[in-house]
């Protein structure tokens, strides 16, 4: 007897053969995640550390010394984890911290415990670098989202380091530390046998968090040069910084906080000289004049406003040798673009394209390619926090109209060989410096509608138009007192 079969039998066996193996396929992968998912929840349990922050009644007074009754009655916690070199919870030289806050203030008094009081301090230089030192750090994760928080740092000594850390803190020291910003705290530190105290006081206004806030993350990692380690309260494995804030803990206090009373600031400032020459029998007076504004809108909502801008209070630049032949990027230091500054600047990757870098707001380069300063004259931003998913930033600058546009690269070229000419001048070029002069002022004019029927006229520069645009460049004063052109 002959069998066939049908075609739709062979069919039948391919359809359940793909049918099983999709089947194997969606077994393993649940498989697979329910696996991760252990995984997740056991690391999330080794690392789930809560502190319970009592209310302090009695006043603590920073000097050192913890001889308070608050601090004996203050929960105690301890460096769980060695971070470097190994990744263990066996290590020497333990480490206790204890928390308290008040209506206004936190308090931390942490005891750094060591064999030997022979301890390394490199720099009594605010915000110092702590990598090769005896110091101690602490991190608060205001709004419990991984991304910001504060770093508030010391030693010994009570030397002070404050630290705004941005983008979770996943990224390099360079990126991700804002060591500019500085935050209003008093600390003290003292030295005792096998160990030392330090004594932090951080007022509840230095924070931006939500109101009525019942837990915050936290965390903290000392430096230890004795024992050549790192070691922390959490659990943060070695491939990541001890700054990263995706291993933190919990502070939960024992009543909300106050409603974040952020401060409202006004700084004026006045900056003039007077100059005088006695052979030339000439004067040169300058004075000027501004204002730095901050309103808090909630507390963690900003509004900043900037009038007449100097930022001669910044700290100046650290002196850099740059052998390569692309620009450096200098750290901002003017404290108006300071805070929440990741929010514009976390736009595209760090080395190789940002489209928004402040330090370029106030300056200019000139027809040469060189940088020039170009003035602010006012500015106001909004910036902050309005949920764990949603940040807003709103920047607005006003610079000089010097340099705001091509034209001016005619102008600033046409001053220079005007210059250069004075510098070369000999009574009989005397006339061709006064023509390149007269075609300056044409071209300081040019823009200017008022001044239209002059140029279009090639009209002679009258009295009224020298002393009308010389009030407008006052570039222009100068050199005509150079040139003795009337």
């Amino acid at each position: 007897m002959d069998y066939k079969l049908s075609p739709n039998f062979y069919s039948k066996i391919i359809t359940d053969l793909v049918k099983f193996q999709l089947l194997i396929k969606a077994i393993n992968s649940l498989i697979s995640i329910i696996f991760l998912l252990m995984l997740s929840f056991l690391n999330s349990q080794q690392n789930k550390l809560d502190y319970h922050v009592k209310f302090s009644l009695n006043e603590i007074i920073i000097d050192g010394i913890a001889d308070e009754n608050s601090w004996k009655t203050a929960n105690k916690m301890n460096a769980n984890w060695q971070h470097f070199p190994n990744e263990t919870n066996e290590f020497k030289n333990p480490t206790e911290v204890r928390i308290l806050f008040d209506d206004e203030n936190i308090y931390l008094l942490c005891k750094s415990f060591s064999k030997t009081n022979d301890y390394i301090i490199p720099s009594l230089k605010w915000d110092f670098s702590g990598a090769a030192s005896d110091k101690v750090n602490f991190l608060f994760d205001t709004f419990s989202d991984g991304n910001n928080a504060y770093m508030f740092g010391s030693n010994m000594l009570g030397v002070k380091s404050d630290i705004l850390v941005t983008n979770g803190g996943i990224g390099s020291s360079r990126s991700d530390l804002n060591r500019t910003w500085n935050g209003n705290f008093d600390v003290e530190g003292k030295v005792y046998e096998g160990y030392y105290l330090i004594e932090m006081k951080i007022p509840l206004s230095t924070f931006n968090y939500p109101e009525n806030s019942k837990s915050w993350r936290f965390n903290f990692f000392r430096f230890d040069t004795d024992e050549n380690q790192r070691t922390a309260w959490t659990r943060i494995p070695q491939e990541f910084k001890g700054y990263n804030l995706a291993f933190m803990g919990k502070l939960i206090f024992e009543r909300p906080l106050n409603k974040s009373k952020g401060k409202t600031w006004l700084i004026p400032f006045v900056n003039g000289f007077t100059e005088k020459d006695i052979l030339e029998n000439k004067s040169e007076n300058d004075f000027k004049y501004g204002l730095d504004i901050r309103v808090p809108l909630k507390s963690e909502l900003n509004l900043d406003i900037t009038f007449n801008s100097d930022f001669s209070q910044a700290e100046i630049d650290d002196e850099i040798v740059n052998f390569t032949r692309f620009e450096f990027k200098m750290p901002e230091k003017r404290q108006f673009f300071v805070e929440n500054n990741d929010i514009y600047t976390n736009f595209g990757e760090d080395l190789m394209m940002n489209p928004f870098f402040s330090r370029r707001i106030g300056l200019a380069k000139n027809r040469e390619g060189v940088l020039i300063e170009n003035k602010i004259l006012s500015g106001i931003r909004v910036s902050g926090k309005i949920n764990n998913n949603l940040k807003l930033g709103f920047l607005n600058m006003i610079t000089d109209e010097w340099f705001s546009s091509g034209s001016n690269f005619e102008r600033t070229d046409m001053l220079d060989k005007v210059i250069n000419m004075i510098i070369n001048n000999s009574g009989e070029n005397k006339s061709i410096v006064k023509e390149i002069f007269d075609d300056c002022l044409r071209l300081c004019a040019s823009n200017d509608e008022k001044y239209q029927s002059v140029i279009n006229n090639d009209a002679p520069i009258n009295e009224d138009l020298l002393k009308s645009l010389i009030e407008e460049y006052p570039l222009l004063s100068k050199l005509q007192q150079k040139l003795n052109i009337v």
